[in-house]
């Protein structure tokens, strides 16, 4: 372990998990491993859901998109457990390592996200999606020329393309795909808000509301850093 810790690998893939709110979950390079800054909005996110959320109604409907590990679907599953009203999550990622490793983290945790593969580029992968209450997503969102000045431990273990948008060097790609989504009734007209939840990189957060016609929120994280906007 020591030696594995020296040549620069992280300690929670020589663990082999990492604690993320009231959850320990299994974690495997090259998923992205769980962040606090993550920890903390989801959190927040899983408050305001819970305090207004009304008993009554069809079950609410929530998608995790770009789930990896599945650290966001399942904090928000195990934090709604207390709501007496139904609900139902569903996750999604295209990478075929991600889903193996939110499967195993839906079976550790014993909690009921549904892990589906699907790329959320693709039409006819997400044709089926609609229409939910909420939407989360913690998409590759560094540029390019940033990913390289990453440290060696997140280059060497972690997946490039979990950290990278796929065509453009802004980091953007991900967003513009998820207003083009928004606007094909991924989203119905649920009184909960926010709506839709997505982390950001730092300064990256007045792009990314400028993508969407929908009011929407910055939330900073502990750092005083933009982390999320969260569309109404």
């Amino acid at each position: 372990m020591t030696e594995r810790v020296a040549h620069g690998e992280p300690l929670a893939y020589v663990i082999g998990h990492q604690p993320f709110g009231s959850l320990s979950l299994e974690v495997r390079t090259p998923v992205l491993i769980p962040r606090p800054e993550t920890e903390e909005w989801v959190m927040r996110l899983a408050e305001q859901v819970n305090g207004t959320l009304s008993m009554n109604g069809p079950p609410f409907r929530i998608l995790d998109l770009c789930t990896g590990s599945g650290c966001i679907a399942l904090l928000l599953a195990d934090q709604l457990r207390i709501t007496q009203r139904p609900w139902r999550i569903t996750a999604l990622d295209c990478d075929s390592s991600a889903i193996e490793l939110s499967n195993a983290n839906v079976r550790r945790t014993s909690l009921p996200v549904d892990i589906v593969q699907a790329d959320m580029f693709s039409d006819s992968d997400m044709a089926e999606f609609h229409d939910y209450d909420l939407v989360t997503c913690n998409p590759p969102y560094i540029s390019s020329k940033d990913y390289l000045r990453l440290p060696r431990s997140i280059l060497a273990y972690e997946s490039r393309n979990a950290l990278v948008g796929q065509t453009t060097n802004d980091g953007l790609d991900y967003y513009r795909r998820l207003a083009q989504l928004v606007n094909d009734r991924l989203l119905c007209q649920s009184d909960t808000r926010p709506r839709l939840v997505m982390e950001v990189g730092a300064g990256q957060s007045l792009d990314v509301l400028s993508l969407f016609s929908t009011p929407g929120q910055v939330w900073y994280d502990f750092a005083g850093h933009d982390r999320v906007v969260a569309i109404d």
